[in-house]
């Protein structure tokens, strides 16, 4: 059995900047042995301990999904000592991870049911690997209309953009953004999260809500 302390080594394979101030970054991780890749079997939901040798250590929930195969993804805000060193991170860095830890979203609860995936701000990582997990081929017709609410305070606050975008091309979905204040340009809704869930959200009869942030 290995040792849960023990971080297993992966290199970074990509970085994307998430928003326009640029504090948020998604770092894309290969594992260096397939058998750790093989042995890091999470569900949605879950988190790990990722680390830089020398740098320190942190938890950040698991943005990619299982679906998602030959490596994990991580979203990272810079707020403070450890998550700055990931945002120095160079592709073929070094980096360790430990874990899946935690219960995960209870997917198989959710099965034959409507579903509302609600999030706010960077916190809406683990919503990601959500749907994109419900979104799978071989998994969608297990779950019946998914409704995804996504709050931010501004336009440039908003991750995943192209994901997004991605997800509305799907058929049974209904993707809804929102920010707190009105501004030029945007096309989506404006308010608050609360009032927007009341507006769009289905019978809640056979649904099951998911919040994160």
């Amino acid at each position: 059995m290995s040792n849960p302390y023990i971080p297993m080594l992966t290199t970074v394979k990509n970085i994307v900047s998430e928003n326009k101030v640029n504090d948020i970054k998604t770092i894309e991780l290969e594992f260096k042995k397939a058998e750790d890749y093989n042995k890091f079997n999470y569900i949605p939901g879950q988190f790990a301990e990722i680390s830089l040798i020398g740098k320190g250590e942190a938890p950040i929930g698991i943005a990619s999904s299982p679906t998602e195969e030959g490596s994990i993804k991580f979203t990272i805000k810079k707020m403070g000592t450890v998550t700055s060193e990931f945002h120095n991170c160079n592709i073929g860095d070094v980096v360790g991870v430990r874990g899946p830890f935690g219960n995960g979203w209870p997917i198989e609860e959710m099965k034959g049911k409507d579903i509302v995936v609600i999030g706010g701000g960077f916190a809406f990582s683990t919503l990601r690997s959500l749907v994109i997990y419900l979104l799978n081929e071989k998994y969608r017709k297990d779950y019946k209309k998914i409704t995804v609410i996504y709050g931010n305070r501004d336009p440039g606050e908003v991750l995943y953009r192209n994901v997004l975008e991605e997800w509305k091309k799907h058929d049974n979905i209904e993707v809804v953004l929102t920010i707190d204040r009105e501004v030029e340009g945007w096309k989506e809704k404006v308010g608050f999260v609360a009032p927007i869930v009341k507006e769009v959200a289905p019978s809640s009869d056979n649904a099951i809500a998911v919040v994160c942030g």
